[in-house]
Formats: structure tokens, C-alpha cells, sequence
């Protein structure tokens, strides 16, 4: 089942590289809502192998006049081809529709390629004006990633949502040197989701130095898990408080910590992605 999301890509003037977490429907909106010439998914074993021997295949397909639009799944995955899309965007008059859950890889090498040549966008879990009959208790509990809300088991969905994040996205990309501390801290980050951090405190409970724990928060936030909301300056005062760390998704802080009480849950539910989508869960 797909719902329509109400994102606007405005893909007919600029390219658009669109960053969302895993499962947050990036790849469901291509399929049901983009019409490409050309869809290139690097979660696909053939189509990754393929370019990354040959990063230029893309560029010769092009047909000569036409202004193509063409999308690259997961560019994360293979981040040199943003030279080449660099180049059909300046040379060619390509529009692309690039994807990733991973922003770590595009900001230490091409992203800055980008500036002014494509539009960032941010997919987010579902909000209530995409659901026809929004249950609210539903979405306290397990949240809003679509694959977890319409799921019969959504409990097992979000186990194996947790699961695949520290087994493909920290394990495999080896973000953090021990995935025994990094799930540790996980646990604790999530049981504070929302509060005022204290990285000494989230160190001792976590059993790893408090540099760690901040190394910790950068690679959640690089791979779009959450973000850290810094606390208000003024050129004349110091900050009135220390920052917050945010979870894109209050089902995946209920996995991680077990269920938190409703009100904080609603609390986070009201997250920045109502924001950016123009309307109100």
C-alpha cells in the first residue's frame, strides 16, 4: 500500500538531492510519483557494479537534445559519480532526483559540488495529512515510518528497523570502532531523546568516554537517525541551555528505550518534519 506524500521536488526547474533516513519511502515516492527517463538504484548489486567501473555510463546514455531526468537511489552509496552529475547538470541540462540515508560520505567529499546546482530536501516519516484515518495512539506507539504504521506486526518491524541500522549503516560502513559501546549508547541516547543533554552522564551510563559519546551523536545525526537542536545565544549572553538531541521517529526511540509515557511521545512526534511539509499533525 502507498500513501502520496506531500512533498514538492519541483524537479521540472532544478535538480533535487533528496536525504531521508532508511524506509522513510524515498524509494516508494520514485516508484509511484517521479516519472524518469532513467532510474538508477545502487542498492541494486549489477547496477552498483556497473558504475562504479565505469562512473560514466550515465553520461553516454544521454540522448542528445532531450532534458533528461534521471534518478540515482542511494548516491551515498557511490559518491564520486557526483562529478559526473556535476558535469550532465552543467554540460547537458540534466535534472536529477539524487536519494540517500547517509549524508556522511556526500559532506567529507562532494557535496559542496552541489551548491547552487541542486535543492536539499528532506523525506521524514509519514504525517497525519497523508494518512486518510490517522490513529493517533498508533502513531504514539510505533510511530510514523510507513513500512511500521500500515505493518500487522509493527513491534517486528521495528525491531528489524533497529536491527538493520546497526548492522548495515554503523557495522558494515564501520562509523564506530566497537558496536557493542555504540549500542549501548544508543539505548541511553534514545532513553533521553528530547532532554538536555549531559554527555558525561550518557558516557557513564553507556560505559564509553564522554568524546566518544559526542563522536557518537555526530555519526546519528550524518546518518539522518536525529538531530541536535543547540541551545539559543545572543552576541552578549552565553547559551541558556545546554542542547537536545532529537530521534527522527518516536517508534524507533519506544524500540530502542522501551515505551516512553504518552506525553513525551507526543512531544517528539511534534518533530520539524511538520514544519518543513507547510501543515500541522
Amino acid at each position: 500500500m502507498y500513501l502520496p506524500r506531500k512533498i514538492k521536488l519541483n524537479l521540472e526547474k532544478k535538480s533535487v538531492l533528496l536525504l531521508g533516513p532508511r524506509r522513510t519511502g524515498k524509494s516508494a515516492l520514485i516508484r509511484n510519483e517521479i516519472q524518469a527517463d532513467r532510474v538508477y538504484n545502487l542498492l541494486e548489486s549489477d547496477t552498483f557494479l556497473d558504475l562504479s567501473r565505469r562512473p560514466s555510463l550515465i553520461r553516454e546514455s544521454i540522448k542528445p537534445g532531450k532534458r533528461e531526468l534521471i534518478v540515482i537511489d542511494e548516491i551515498q552509496k557511490l559518491p564520486r559519480l557526483m562529478d559526473e552529475v556535476h558535469l550532465m547538470i552543467e554540460e547537458y541540462g540534466v535534472r536529477f532526483l539524487l536519494t540517500g540515508s547517509s549524508a556522511r560520505k556526500l559532506k567529507r567529499t562532494h557535496t559542496s559540488l552541489m551548491a547552487g546546482r541542486a535543492k536539499t530536501r528532506r523525506l521524514y516519516p509519514l504525517v497525519s495529512a497523508e494518512i486518510k484515518e490517522f490513529d493517533l495512539e498508533r502513531g504514539l506507539q510505533y510511530g510514523m515510518l510507513p513500512p511500521v504504521y500500515l505493518s500487522d506486526d509493527p513491534e517486528g518491524e521495528l525491531r528489524d528497523y533497529v536491527g538493520d541500522y546497526l548492522r548495515e549503516e554503523i557495522k558494515a560502513e564501520a562509523l564506530a570502532r566497537n558496536i557493542e559501546d555504540f549500542s549501548r549508547f544508543l539505548q541511553r541516547a534514545a532513553l533521553s531523546s528530547g532532554e538536555v543533554l549531559n554527555f558525561e552522564s550518557v558516557a557513564s551510563d553507556s560505559q564509553v568516554p564522554a568524546r566518544t559519546v559526542r563522536e557518537h551523536y555526530y555519526i546519528l545525526e550524518d546518518t539522518l537517525i536525529g538531530r541536535m537542536l543547540e541551545p539559543l545565544q545572543t552576541p552578549h549572553r552565553k547559551a541558556i541551555s545546554k542542547a537536545k538531541f532529537y530521534f527522527f521517529d518516536v517508534g524507533v526511540v519506544n524500540s530502542l528505550a522501551g515505551n516512553v509515557d504518552r506525553g513525551r511521545s507526543f512531544e517528539l512526534l511534534k518533530s520539524k518534519r511538520a514544519k518543513e511539509y507547510q501543515i500541522l499533525i
